[in-house]
């Protein structure tokens, strides 16, 4: 199974969890929902009820999984009632009311220190050459004096 069909999975449960009764039914997500995929299914535990969601790539029904500027209008608004100001471009989006937690490595984790071997490396330069679309890390216009910490 590629990572494109698992992002797309992913994406489709999420959006499906959302719609689902509102955003969720109590405060914590982990409670809630439990998701699981692969061989090009997923499924969904919501409160008990499962969601199994396939995608049929023999039919011929695929999905996008490069970006792609469109124009939409005719959905996101309002049935183009508000037209685009495309003057505006580059838009942001963001979540509202969004909170991430992590839990933060000891310093003293091998995980920290431990690097890709050789012939990991070599696929994770063959994923980002075939794949990567945009690489902040290298984005000397957004960044001309110093690039992020992470960089």
């Amino acid at each position: 199974m590629d990572i494109h069909h698992n992002i797309i999975l992913v994406s489709l449960l999420f959006i499906l969890m959302t719609i689902n009764k509102g955003v969720c039914y109590g405060d914590d997500l982990r409670k809630e929902f439990e998701i699981t995929w692969g061989n090009g299914r997923a499924h969904m535990l919501n409160n008990g009820k499962l969601l199994t969601l396939s995608l049929d790539k023999a039919s011929g029904s695929g999905f996008q999984s490069k970006k792609d500027l469109w124009n939409a209008d005719d959905w996101a608004t309002r049935g183009g009632l508000i037209k685009i100001d495309w003057t505006k471009a580059p838009f942001i989006a963001f979540y509202k009311n969004f909170k991430a937690t992590a839990i933060a490595a000891a310093k003293n984790s091998s995980k920290i220190s431990e690097e890709l071997n050789g012939a990991s490396q070599k696929r994770l330069k063959w994923v980002q050459k075939k794949y990567m679309i945009y690489n902040y890390c290298t984005d000397i216009k957004r960044f001309s004096h110093e690039f992020p910490l992470e960089c």
